[in-house]
């Protein structure tokens, strides 16, 4: 088991992460493998519908009659065209869960292409309300995008981790300048990582992870998961 592993087992309390990959990088895959070692159950927000594992629900009914099922993976992918309204009510019904219903009960909310999401202005304010108002120990929220510039600044004021692939883009490498614990060097690394490798930092803290080994997060989670069918 990796470092980060034995870490993320020893917490009692998950931070609100983001993590950030061009495609292909395995952004969503390290995203499942970090909500699964906090604990078996997943909310997925798949607004470009791609994830194709666990339980897919397309409307806001069939979310929460999901919610009330022991699905350990759901995965809510709108209909049709997203819209704000919509956005806020997934997020609204996913953390009450979190303060209310399942007071003892571990989840993520992993928000996939999140930028997506954070588009909606008017939706950011009631969202990031939201994710403050959860009891961390119960509930963690892992953000995936491309770039940390995806996401409004309301939201990357939240993070307190980053898990950062390869990072190029001028606005991007800007925006990492302007946080306190991201350094020169990590900020010359992540323009060079090779493909598959990331740097994990805590924001707050000095020092960073460097995770080099695809093979200790990487899972085929939808082989997987039509092998255990």
């Amino acid at each position: 088991m990796s470092m980060l592993a034995v870490w993320l087992k020893l917490n009692l309390k998950m931070p609100i992460s983001m993590v950030c990959g061009k495609r292909e990088e395995g952004k969503t895959t390290l995203g499942l493998y970090l909500a699964l070692l906090w604990s078996p159950r997943v909310i997925v927000y798949d607004s470009r519908r791609q994830v194709n594992i666990g339980l897919a629900v397309s409307s806001f009914a069939e979310l929460s009659e999901a919610l009330d099922t022991e699905a350990g993976i759901i995965v809510y992918q709108p209909a049709g065209e997203q819209d704000e309204e919509e956005a806020v009510e997934v997020a609204r019904e996913v953390m009450s869960r979190g303060s209310e219903h399942w007071p003892n009960q571990r989840f993520t909310f992993l928000i996939d292409e999140a930028g997506e999401v954070a588009k909606f202005g008017p939706a950011v304010r009631p969202l990031k309300k939201m994710i403050k108002w959860v009891r961390l120990d119960t509930v963690q929220v892992i953000l995936l995008c491309h770039r940390p510039t995806d996401v409004d600044p309301t939201f990357r004021s939240l993070m307190t981790d980053f898990y950062l692939f390869r990072v190029t883009g001028d606005r991007e490498i800007e925006w990492l300048k302007g946080v306190d614990s991201i350094s020169d060097e990590i900020i010359s690394k992540v323009q060079t990582l090779p493909k598959h490798h990331y740097i994990h930092l805590v924001t707050g803290e000095e020092g960073y992870e460097l995770v080099d080994k695809p093979e200790s997060w990487y899972v085929d989670y939808a082989a997987q998961e039509q092998i255990n069918a």
